[in-house]
């Protein structure tokens, strides 16, 4: 039996616009995110069959997972394991400063500028790989919605796929949908596609 799982990261928030490093900060939607939850919701209902949908508990993705779960008369469920990676004492910061002032680092060596008191990657991609695991055998044979994180997804894809794609390699847009089907039996994860956002521009 097989588990098809649909990532969504959050609609837009302001910080993402002034490209600040949001982390756990609870950062809610803009109007153009809001919008794009709406989009998304349409996208899902018009095209899906959806069981469930899970959410991070913070406010950018619930709101997202919310529009989602409105059209299937779902619940959204909450799951700290799909919460955004801790950023330490980089949250609220603007990335182009870090840049300047760390000339070289991004998301995928980040840690080796230092602490920053960061959630460490190995324990994100723990965090969020067991999260979903978890998600996926309470539905066995059927399709869910997972509204998370930029970096959150990133990581999942990455231990996924052992590095091929996520963190470091995959830029992932705001309602971007990535898919993913669980095979029980063979204990494999497929990637079936990664940021779908095609219904943005609708």
């Amino acid at each position: 039996m097989k588990t098809k799982i649909f990532l969504v990261r959050h609609g837009q928030t302001d910080w993402n616009i002034e490209r600040k490093y949001q982390g756990q900060q609870d950062i809610p939607l803009n109007e153009i995110g809001k919008a794009q939850a709406l989009k998304v919701a349409d996208r899902f209902f018009n095209e899906f069959q959806i069981s469930a949908v899970y959410s991070s508990s913070l406010k950018r993705a619930k709101e997202t997972a919310e529009e989602i779960a409105k059209r299937f008369q779902l619940t959204v469920q909450i799951h700290d394991g799909l919460r955004e990676r801790n950023f330490g004492l980089l949250e609220g910061k603007k990335i182009e400063e870090v840049i300047k002032q760390y000339p070289g680092i991004h998301m995928g060596n980040i840690e080796k500028f230092g602490s920053f008191d960061i959630e460490p990657f190995h324990l994100l991609k723990s965090r969020v790989y067991l999260a979903v695991k978890e998600l996926a055998k309470r539905h066995v044979g059927e399709s869910i919605v997972l509204v998370s994180h930029g970096a959150a997804i990133n990581a999942l894809l990455h231990e996924v796929s052992k590095g091929k794609v996520g963190s470091g390699v995959t830029k992932l847009t705001n309602t971007g949908i990535s898919r993913m089907i669980y095979d029980h039996q063979e204990d494999q994860w497929i990637i079936e596609q990664i940021n779908d956002d095609s219904h943005v521009d609708i």
